[in-house]
């Protein structure tokens, strides 16, 4: 929107399916889910830059119809998102490169607020191709009786760009540790558009 401020808007879908294991009770829910999925706006603003290290902070809402609430990792109609951002640029040889840390407060998780630790490291190997290594870890610290959930989930990824607009990401993604939370293992993508 202006030199200081970014504004951010997220729309989601999802189609999600769940094995059920002989022996172990049905689902409470279905276990299949097509859908609207989570959507969110949010504003980052900087704060400020230390030894070549700029901060900024990120408050959002996010939200998802009632229906998709039990696949997702939201428990209500919206929850709040509040971030720390730390971004610091640099060069291994003479290739451009980048790291970038969010430590968030997330509430109204699935098993009550969450803390959250978003890491990415990005490498240029080439004007139009941008590979990204990318952890995300979630914990939740005050847990309502019974339930308690932790997850750490790995992103490799390549994103390409075909015009000075026009980008496509293309990776994988695994989620080796967790405790209610879903075993993601697969293929990511996305569409990025440069305006």
């Amino acid at each position: 929107m202006t030199d200081r401020l970014t504004v951010t808007a997220e729309l989601g879908v999802v189609d999600y399916s769940q094995s059920r294991q002989p022996g172990f009770d049905p689902l409470p829910y279905p276990s299949h889910y097509r859908g609207p999925a989570i959507s969110a706006v949010g504003a980052r603003l900087p704060v400020g830059e230390f030894l070549g290290t700029f901060m900024s902070l990120e408050g959002g809402l996010r939200g998802a119809p009632n229906s998709a609430q039990a696949y997702l990792d939201i428990k209500g109609v919206v929850q709040a998102d509040m971030r720390l951002q730390l971004f610091r640029g640099f060069e291994i040889g003479n290739l451009p490169a980048f790291l970038d840390a969010e430590f968030a407060w997330r509430a109204s998780g699935q098993f009550g607020d969450e803390a959250r630790a978003d890491l990415t490291f990005g490498l240029r190997p080439r004007a139009d191709l941008l590979l990204l290594a990318q952890s995300f870890s979630v914990v939740s610290p005050r847990p309502p009786a019974g339930g308690v959930a932790y997850a750490q989930k790995f992103e490799v990824s390549a994103v390409y760009s075909f015009t000075p607009r026009l980008s496509l990401q293309l990776g994988v993604i695994d989620a080796p540790v967790g405790w209610n939370s879903p075993a993601e293992r697969g293929v990511a993508s996305a569409v990025w558009w440069r305006f």
